[in-house]
């Protein structure tokens, strides 16, 4: 499976479970592999620099833990999509 396959498989879990992680890591960017949460942070910038010491870029995703639409947002490696 390639990493898009396996980032949108992620992000279908993150909508399917926002509520819930809302609950837990309101407000908070929490970094989602293999459709668990591995981290959550209060920026982006430090949700990124934490996870790509121990993690290969491409293969994580990091949202924000907010039910708000205008959060959802999927990052590839070359790209950067919203939906």
């Amino acid at each position: 499976m390639a990493n898009e396959d396996i980032l949108k498989k992620d992000f279908e879990f993150y909508l399917n479970n926002l509520l819930e992680l809302e609950n837990l890591y309101r407000g908070k960017h929490i970094v989602i592999k293999g459709c668990k949460v591995i981290g959550a942070y209060d920026t982006f910038d430090a949700a990124y620099n934490e996870t790509i010491k121990s993690e290969e870029a491409g293969t994580f995703l990091i949202q924000l833990a907010l039910t708000d639409k205008s959060a959802y947002t999927m990052t590839y490696p070359n790209s950067h999509i919203r939906v």
